[in-house]
């Protein structure tokens, strides 16, 4: 059986952009994670609360309406080179006050341990989102209040 990827707006994240919505206010997305599923893919579920095994997170470098649909949100992220050595199979955004607003899952993707010489920060290998793309992990999640 084939696996469907993709994201998933979580409860609490679907609560937190309808008290933005009412209050005029953006969305305060700072953080991404990514996990390795505990080892299995799955599909995400609007309950979840964390990822089920959180490898890395940090902060967002760029958060940006989609130039191709214009319902989702591109999100970039840099995962150093000093953390590697797990498969990514789930990933996750996070409000400044940490909550998991979206989650997906991913097609497995090695992240392997690099030598800062074999991959410099500013380089496409290092610089990294949350689902992938042929040159690095790229996020499109969709804002579900966009008509």
């Amino acid at each position: 059986m084939a696996t469907t990827y993709g994201t998933v707006i979580t409860n609490a994240g679907a609560a937190l952009i309808a008290e933005c919505i009412l209050n005029g206010t953006k969305l305060p997305i700072t953080e991404a994670a990514v996990g390795d599923g505990n080892g299995e893919p799955y599909s995400p579920t609007p309950a979840q609360t964390e990822l089920k095994n959180e490898k890395w997170r940090g902060e967002i470098v760029s958060a940006t309406i989609s130039t191709t649909t214009a319902n989702m949100i591109d999100v970039k992220i840099v995962i150093g080179e000093d953390v590697g050595g797990f498969v990514v199979r789930e990933a996750a955004i996070y409000s400044d006050d940490g909550v998991m607003v979206a989650v997906c899952n991913t097609p497995d993707a090695l992240r392997r341990w690099q030598s800062p010489a074999a991959c410099p920060e500013s380089s496409p290998c290092s610089c990294t989102s949350l689902w992938p793309t042929p040159r690095y992990y790229s996020s499109s999640l969709t804002r579900p209040w966009t008509q």
